[in-house]
C-alpha cells in the first residue's frame, strides 16, 4: 500500500489527473457539449475535463499498484510530454480568445445587432404578444445585462447562472453594444439615440421576462433592477405623435367608447396625452403643431396594437 505513495507515483497521479482534465475539456468542446449555451457553456466544459481527470486518476492508481516502476516511469515520461502540449495549446487558445472578445480590438469583426425598426411595425412571419410594455437598460449604470433561462423564485438573482449577456461600452460618440447574442433583436434599438427598449411579456419581485427576439418569439429574464419600465400607458403618453393603423375601423372619436362620435375636426397629427387601458386621449394638431381639438383613440385591441407611432419624429 506504502508503494502507491511513493513520489514517483504521485507524480503519475497528478499528470493523469491534468493531462486528462484538458483532454476532457478539449473533447467537450470537439462534440459541441456546451454548444448554445451561453455562459453555462464554460461550467459544462470544465465538468467534462473533471470527470475525465478523475477517471484517470482511479485508472493511474490501478495500473500502479499492478505493474512495476519501468512502466510508471515510461508513462510518466509521456504524460509529462502531453502536458507541456496541452499546456502549451490552452496557453495559445485563451490568449486568441481573450484578443476577439476585447471590445476594443473587435472593430468591425463583432457583428452589429440589426438597428430594430423604430417604428413599432409588425413581422409579418411572427406576431409578437402586446405584452405589459417596455424595459430600457440602464447601460450607463451596468455595462453589462445578463440573461436568464427560467428563475428559481426561491433564489437571489446572483444565485442564477446566466445564460448570454449584452455588453456595453462608451466610445467618443456615446454609448456602444460592444457585444449581442446572434438572436437578439428588441422591440426598438437606437443606442446612438440611447434608444434600446426590449418589450415586456411577465413581472416577478427580481425578474422581468422579455421578448428577447421580436422575430421568433425568443424569450428571457432579466434581473429588473437593471432596466426601467415603461408600462404601455406610460410608454404612449410619452411619444410625440401616433397614427392609426386603420383609420376606418378606428378613428379619433369624441369619447373612449367604440359607439361614440367621431371628432370632426380636421387635424394632421395626434399627440398623447392621456392613456387609459385601451385608450389614448389625443391632441388633434394642424400642420403647424397648433392644438385644434381633443380626441380619444384606441391604442389596443384583442392584444393587439391599433396605433403605430415613431419614438423619433
Amino acid at each position: 500500500m506504502r508503494d502507491l505513495f511513493k513520489p514517483l507515483n504521485l507524480l503519475f497521479y497528478m499528470l493523469s489527473f491534468i493531462v486528462f482534465l484538458f483532454s476532457g475539456m478539449i473533447l467537450a468542446s470537439v462534440i459541441g457539449a456546451a454548444k448554445d449555451q451561453g455562459l453555462a457553456a464554460g461550467a459544462i466544459v470544465l465538468g467534462y475535463g473533471v470527470f475525465s481527470g478523475f477517471i484517470a486518476l482511479i485508472a493511474a492508481i490501478i495500473v500502479a499498484k499492478l505493474t512495476n516502476r519501468k512502466v510508471v516511469v515510461t508513462l510518466v515520461k509521456i504524460f509529462s510530454i502531453l502536458f507541456l502540449l496541452l499546456t502549451a495549446f490552452f496557453i495559445f487558445r485563451y490568449k486568441n480568445l481573450k484578443s476577439q472578445s476585447d471590445p476594443d480590438n473587435q472593430g468591425q469583426k463583432t457583428k452589429p445587432v440589426t438597428q430594430a425598426a423604430i417604428f413599432s411595425a409588425g413581422n409579418p412571419q411572427y406576431n409578437p404578444p402586446l405584452g405589459l410594455g417596455v424595459c430600457s437598460p440602464k447601460f450607463m449604470e451596468f455595462k453589462t445585462l445578463y440573461f436568464y433561462g427560467q428563475p428559481n423564485p426561491e433564489k437571489a438573482v446572483d444565485e442564477h447562472i446566466p445564460s448570454d449577456s449584452l455588453v456595453f461600452k462608451n466610445t467618443e460618440t456615446g454609448p456602444e453594444i460592444a457585444y449581442a447574442p446572434p438572436w437578439f433583436y428588441p422591440i426598438h434599438q437606437k443606442i446612438d439615440y440611447g434608444i434600446l427598449k426590449i418589450r415586456i411579456i411577465s413581472l416577478s419581485r427580481d425578474f422581468i421576462e422579455v421578448l428577447a427576439n421580436e422575430a421568433n418569439g425568443l424569450r428571457y429574464f432579466l434581473d429588473r433592477s437593471q432596466c426601467n419600465l415603461d408600462f404601455w400607458p406610460d410608454f404612449l403618453i410619452q411619444i410625440n405623435s401616433v397614427e392609426s393603423l386603420n383609420i376606418n375601423e378606428n378613428p379619433v372619436r369624441i369619447k373612449p367608447l367604440d359607439h361614440a362620435s367621431e371628432v370632426q375636426i380636421s387635424y394632421d397629427f395626434l399627440r398623447p396625452t392621456r392613456a387609459s387601458r385601451e385608450w389614448l386621449g389625443v391632441q388633434l394638431l394642424d400642420k403647424n403643431l397648433n392644438v385644434a381639438g381633443f380626441g380619444w383613440i384606441r391604442w389596443c385591441e384583442n392584444g393587439n396594437f391599433t396605433l403605430k407611432y415613431s419614438l423619433l419624429s
